[in-house]
């Protein structure tokens, strides 16, 4: 049975073979027309008769649960977004994906810190900063893993430098790790330590998991070199502790202000921050700019 949002595919036409076997969304039916179908091909509108379009399943389905705990702090900083039916939202949002491989999905978290402003802006803003790029040309063609891809990454750049922009006092930071489902692939970007997990089936019936993502940390030699090569630091407080990012002279404006209290000054200044994750969005005192913009912490 077809309804709005059907995925169908072209055949038995006569008049215009050369559209037999193309897949298309059904928008909406014409009752005063013999009950034809309007049908999105290729971005464009084509009447259709039912019998000459064929019902295609979508190749899974989507079971979805969610839940979140605050734990020990005064408020919870993180969010998350889950979009099961990506396509609906985006034709309600004026942002048509039905040139995509269907189904389309989204699901996100970010693990805010130092508050919760970052990780909500994130929240709010992140899917339709990708809706805006993946409704921005309706050829399904062009549409490969690609470009898929590069339309996450510069998502999340642009998301990046418009919390920076808009809220030019505020220290806090969000890691964050976005599912992408577009028809049977899975497209997944993060920054930070939020992880994406898979899970298979075992031969004795039984379920393992297996992290999909790598954390992002000063621990890694490619993130300590990054981070060395644009002016930050990696250093540890505590010996046999966690690797962490700072930014430069972080060791001698410690010993500065331990050496002005010692003497009696008082606080002669905010101790500086090191973080425990290389990559987040946000964290505006571990990002610095000169003619282009470069991070202590990346934010991709």
């Amino acid at each position: 049975m077809l309804v709005v949002g059907s995925h169908v595919r072209l055949h038995s036409l006569k008049a215009k073979p050369e559209l037999n076997g193309k897949e298309g969304v059904c928008v909406r039916v014409q009752p005063i027309s013999g009950g034809r179908w309007t049908v999105l091909v290729d971005g464009t509108e084509l009447s259709m008769k039912p019998d000459n379009l064929i019902l295609v399943l979508p190749p899974f389905k989507l079971s979805i649960e969610s839940c979140s705990m605050q734990g020990l702090r005064n408020t919870q900083e993180d969010r998350h977004v889950k979009i099961p039916d990506l396509t609906k939202a985006a034709r309600a949002l004026k942002m048509p994906i039905d040139h995509l491989k269907q189904p389309c999905a989204f699901f996100a978290v970010y693990d805010g810190h130092c508050g919760h402003a970052c990780s909500e802006f994130i929240a709010k803003g992140m899917h339709m900063k990708l809706l805006k790029k993946l409704s921005a040309d309706p050829d399904a063609s062009v549409w490969n893993n690609d470009r898929i891809e590069s339309s996450l990454c510069s998502a999340f750049e642009e998301i990046d430098a418009d919390f920076l922009a808009k809220f030019r006092t505020a220290v806090d930071g969000t890691t964050a790790v976005v599912a992408l489902v577009v028809g049977d692939n899975c497209f997944v970007a993060c920054a930070g330590d939020s992880r994406c997990v898979t899970c298979h089936e075992k031969a004795d019936g039984g379920l393992a998991a297996a992290a999909f993502t790598d954390d992002h940390r000063p621990s890694l030699e490619s993130e300590a070199q990054r981070i060395l090569s644009v002016g930050g630091e990696v250093v540890q407080l505590e010996e046999g502790g966690p690797c962490r990012v700072a930014q430069g002279g972080y060791k001698e404006r410690v010993i500065e202000i331990i050496r002005a209290e010692q003497q009696g000054l008082g606080t002669i200044g905010k101790a500086p921050v090191a973080m425990a994750v290389s990559r987040s969005l946000g964290d505006r005192d571990f990002k610095k700019s000169h003619q282009r913009c470069k991070y202590y912490i990346a934010n991709a």
